[in-house]
């Protein structure tokens, strides 16, 4: 074979293996930006449930909190408490608690203070 042949053989080979590099980073790229699978509406539902558990718990653990009349509701980080409690300072209490609870974006509080005999 001819030196002529050599060098456009081994042009030819260096070539194709360019290609197929490229072409294997191009496609390993594409996959590697491609967004995460938004989570399911169950596995939302999961983590809003857990976020409840983990506020009612910490409400129930606070010392001098009534927790008889709050329910609390959990959607993607946002706590919301409604009922009611004994005073200001228990709903101060449950708002600031809820809060401090690990995955709490925010709480929006829906408290009010009972009326006497209820």
């Amino acid at each position: 074979m001819s030196p002529i042949k050599y060098f456009i053989l081994a042009g030819l080979v260096a070539t194709s293996l360019t290609t197929v590099t490229y072409a294997n980073a191009q496609s390993n790229d594409a996959s590697s930006n491609a967004p995460a699978a938004a989570p399911s509406k169950k596995a939302i539902r999961q983590q809003n449930h857990q976020l409840e558990r983990s506020v009612r718990h910490a409400l129930a653990k606070a010392k001098n909190l009534d927790t008889s009349n709050i329910t609390v509701l959990a959607r993607s980080g946002a706590i919301t408490l409604d009922g009611s409690a004994v005073d200001d300072g228990q709903i101060q209490l449950a708002e600031s608690t809820a809060a401090s609870v690990s995955g709490v974006a925010s709480v929006k509080n829906n408290l009010h203070v009972r009326e006497e005999g209820h």
